[in-house]
């Protein structure tokens, strides 16, 4: 719903209703929802938005660049204080060290079965993407053997910062087409004629060579961000003893 509603041809009073809702909205849906405010410019919209994203409890499921492109359209005001809201978005290296080592108590004590529900489950969606021995999606890396790899610290941190480091072979790239359009996901594939990119919810979408004005690495992990803010503490917890089990 929240995908449709961001690609939808909406009239300024439905964006304005919209961007109340924006509120409540989880870190899976916002993103998606942001994208219904692009090229919109209306004044009265963009506060509604602002005051929103004030309101919203999981504003860091967003990222600065995130707030900077959905606000570009509008006037000089309201974009300097979309600035404001993004500087508190700007997580440095210390910060986030910082939130590490508070989150860290989370990755013993939890419990394995319990976890493995969170993982399948509908409230953090892990598995639309994740696959676990070839069970669940393939847009990021199958995780049938991550302990192996990942310390209880690097799955945390894969959580909190999902942009921090990509795996081999599932780097996020940004598309931007002649015609505006920008679209965002990894390489599946490409052929001579087109390049096709697998976005966050599963759909691959094919974009013709002619078309693409760019083709950048993006800094931005199509893994939302903000996923601790979605779950409990003890959620988090077995969901970190699961993976942890799993090798």
């Amino acid at each position: 719903s929240a995908r449709g509603l961001g690609q939808a041809a909406l009239s300024e009073t439905q964006r304005t209703a919209l961007a109340r809702q924006v509120a409540r909205a989880g870190p899976l849906e916002m993103p998606h929802l942001l994208r219904a405010f692009e090229k919109c410019g209306s004044p009265p919209v963009g506060q509604a938005l602002l005051a929103a994203l004030e309101k919203n409890k999981r504003l860091a499921a967003l990222t600065p660049d995130q707030v900077a492109r959905t606000f570009a359209s509008f006037p000089d005001d309201l974009r300097r204080q979309a600035d404001k809201l993004s500087a508190r978005l700007a997580v440095g290296a210390v910060k986030q060290k910082q939130r590490l080592d508070e989150m860290m108590p989370l990755t013993v004590g939890g419990q394995v079965e319990r976890g493995r529900d969170v993982f399948f489950g509908n409230k953090a969606s892990c598995s639309a993407c994740h696959a676990v021995n070839n069970r669940g999606g393939g847009v990021g890396p199958d995780l049938g053997k991550i302990s192996l790899v990942r310390s209880g610290r690097d799955l945390l941190e894969a959580i909190l910062f999902p942009s921090t480091s990509f795996a081999r072979g599932f780097e996020p790239y940004v598309v931007e087409t002649k015609k505006g359009r920008t679209f965002t996901g990894i390489l599946a594939r490409e052929t001579r004629e087109a390049v096709y990119l697998l976005t966050a919810e599963r759909v691959e979408v094919p974009i013709a060579r002619d078309e693409v004005e760019s083709f950048l690495p993006s800094p931005v992990s199509i893994m939302p961000q903000g996923l601790d803010t979605q779950l409990t503490p003890q959620e988090l917890r077995d969901l970190l003893a699961y993976l942890q089990s799993l090798r």
